[in-house]
């Protein structure tokens, strides 16, 4: 078996060789349809069995691939396509096609649906179907096709989360994409032997680029997972059917996960049976608490760094070496980095983007000269690898005119307290620097029931204030520079949320949609006399009486 998925409740699987059969026939009706090399494909759909087969199909002749996230709202979806104008669209269902407004996306010439119905037909749509059936152009004339792509040709464009704007659309080659599974199959033991339970979104350069290639690289089982990692339940069950021994995850999904274990011996017995052997996190920083809990049961914990315009990975932790939070390892094989004067970190490398599409002067911004590619995230290079620092873009003044970098703080703040998901630090233009906190809920509703605790809203509760109050005082110490220390902070009553603009379909923080979400909030934290949701940091006491 090369996929396992579901389609319901039942089990299916594709093999090596049926994969191969339906690329082959997929990629000879596009050549029939007049497809050509560089030609782009727009493709909205979750992860599943034919966009896989889609997406090696289209590539396999020379041309392109636009994956758009499902999860998009009709704005963004339009969005994307506008900018990308690819001449043929798939869609998974109804409900994608529903997001598209054919009057503004005159210069697509076909589009098909992959669960085709009498609705979809009645869009405009074509059935999935027919480019899966015999026919299509010769068999010779696909070989030929194969034959001429070349390692430098475009197969890729794909958008950024657009955190700072608008997404933008990185050209990505063959050689960006392979080279970075020839670099990883030097240092890790990857083979058929392994399976790998995959929900990370293949729109993003995580899961579409790094975990999907590890594995069609190496030989792999790739189980489906249709959880999206919002599931557990549903995850759980997935993980059940397909024991993986590789596992790669946001953090926040590895916390959600390690969550249900605790509450539940049956899950753990599920998830550290006798096949998970290594895990791998990326895209925020993973809190020490975690990893200590992967380690606990002897599961490897690796982590990694690096961007959609890198392929995506730049740097890779060692299972050599002792695991420390923040930092993110020493370049991947073939890939150099640089730290500039003013500590930003610039990789080189096979793997770095061809550039932008469709804009020259994004382009000329973020690769220089000399073929190094400006990240735009601060860093520091260590004797125990590369660590992370924050985003350049993100960092402010006080009116004393000192410089913070909210990212260091917002990373120390969930590394060092179980009882926070998330931080956004505030201050830009204040006197003292600040937070809106989320808490991790599933952390704090067990504390909270340990304790008797049966507040209606939680973040309310006077003890559960006071504990926010001795957790941030206990931290404040942890950060180096004391004038970046946290003055006071808000908790937040709910998760962060994708619907509502707040997360990109990578989990990142939108900072300027929570700043508009939470404005009331933000604006209380500065206030002469603030309200009584509002929780004042005390200096922390050691021995003595020394204030630190």
């Amino acid at each position: 078996p090369c996929v396992r998925y579901r389609r319901g409740e039942e089990e299916c699987e594709l093999t090596w060789s049926e994969l191969g059969d339906r690329v082959a026939r997929v990629s000879r009706h596009l050549i029939d349809r007049g497809i050509h090399p560089g030609d782009r494909i727009g493709i909205v759909s979750e992860n599943r069995v034919e966009m896989l087969i889609l997406e090696l199909a289209v590539q396999s002749i020379g041309a392109v691939t636009v994956p758009v996230f499902s999860g998009y709202p009709p704005p963004q979806v339009g969005y994307v396509i506008r900018h990308a104008r690819p001449r043929m669209l798939v869609a998974s269902d109804m409900r994608q096609l529903d997001k598209i407004d054919r009057d503004q996306h005159d210069f697509v010439e076909t589009c098909f649906c992959m669960d085709a119905s009498e609705a979809s037909r009645a869009w405009g749509a074509v059935d999935f179907d027919t480019l899966l059936a015999e026919g299509g152009a010769p068999q010779l004339e696909y070989e030929s096709r194969v034959q001429e792509v070349q390692p430098d040709d475009r197969c890729l464009v794909m958008y950024t989360s657009g955190t700072t704007g608008p997404p933008k659309g990185v050209c990505l080659s063959h050689r960006n994409l392979i080279s970075q599974q020839k670099a990883i199959s030097l240092i890790w033991n990857v083979s058929p032997e392994d399976a790998m339970l995959c929900y990370l979104p293949w729109h993003h350069s995580f899961g579409g680029l790094f975990e999907r290639f590890t594995a069609l690289y190496n030989g792999c089982v790739l189980g489906l997972d249709d959880s999206r990692g919002r599931d557990m339940d549903r995850l759980l069950d997935n993980w059940r059917r397909y024991r993986p021994t590789i596992f790669f995850s946001v953090p926040r999904v590895h916390q959600s996960l390690l969550n249900r274990c605790r509450e539940r011996e049956a899950f753990e017995q599920c998830v550290f049976g006798d096949r998970l052997r290594l895990v791998f996190t990326a895209g925020a920083p993973l809190p020490a608490g975690v990893e200590q809990a992967y380690r606990d049961h002897g599961i490897a914990v690796l982590e990694g760094w690096g961007l959609t315009e890198t392929s995506p990975c730049v740097t890779v932790t060692s299972p050599d070496r002792s695991w420390r939070s923040g930092y993110v390892g020493f370049p991947i094989p073939g890939v150099k980095i640089r730290i500039d004067c003013d500590q930003e970190i610039l990789v080189q490398g096979p793997n770095v983007m061809q550039g932008y599409l469709d804009d020259e002067d994004a382009t000329a911004r973020a690769i220089d000269t000399h073929g190094w590619f400006h990240t735009g995230d601060l860093g520091e290079f260590t004797s125990e690898g590369l660590r992370i620092l924050g985003r350049r873009d993100g960092a402010f003044k006080l009116t004393t005119g000192e410089k913070v970098h909210p990212q260091r703080i917002e990373n120390t703040l969930v590394n060092e307290s179980p009882f926070i998901g998330t931080a956004v630090v505030v201050g830009s233009g204040k006197d003292f620097v600040s937070a809106l906190v989320f808490p991790d809920f599933g952390v704090l509703r067990n504390w909270a029931e340990d304790q008797g605790i049966r507040a209606p809203v939680l973040t309310e509760d006077p003890a559960v204030k006071e504990l926010f109050a001795t957790e941030i005082a206990r931290i404040n110490p942890r950060i180096e520079v004391k004038y970046q220390r946290l003055k006071r902070v808000i908790l937040a009553n709910r998760d962060p949320s994708l619907e509502r603009g707040e997360l990109t379909p990578s989990t990142k923080i939108v900072r300027q949609r929570v700043f508009d979400s939470f404005r009331h909030e933000t604006e209380e934290l500065f206030k002469e006399e603030p309200s009584v949701s509002v929780i004042e940091i005390q200096d922390q006491q050691v021995a003595g009486g020394v204030t630190i």
